[in-house]
């Protein structure tokens, strides 16, 4: 039986089995013993996307503070820009993903008291 944490990445998620597995992998290695924490976890569709791909869950701040550090990255690198994408695909795309998951989650377990409510309610938020 899947326990309320992962139901509720599903829920954030969706129906998509592949990307219900990535999520639960990678927003594990983000919470240790029931803290967060900050690890190295490696997206090809943040490596490919650059800051375009926080807006895949609609994160606006975390587009517009990558699409920044991409464009300081590009002056002060220029022909050596390419290691922004691997830092947004190695670091900062996920990270920011699950950042806007966690405060969505906060938001929904600080006005909805019970589990299979918050998980609904999630579902409605995302759309799925």
């Amino acid at each position: 039986m899947k326990n309320y944490e992962e139901r509720m990445i599903e829920a954030w998620v969706g129906d998509n089995l592949s990307k219900q597995i990535w999520y639960k992998k990678a927003f594990s290695k983000y919470k240790v013993n029931g803290v967060e924490s900050y690890a190295v976890n490696w997206s090809w569709w943040g490596f490919f996307a650059g800051p375009f791909y926080p807006l895949v869950r609609k994160d606006f701040l975390g587009f517009f503070i990558l699409l920044g550090l991409n464009i300081l990255l590009i002056v002060g690198l220029g022909q050596f820009a390419w290691i922004g994408q691997i830092l947004i695909g190695a670091t900062s795309g996920p990270y920011f993903i699950y950042k806007k998951y966690s405060k969505m989650k906060k938001d929904i377990e600080a006005t909805v008291k019970n589990d299979e409510k918050r998980i609904e309610t999630m579902k409605q938020i995302t759309g799925h």
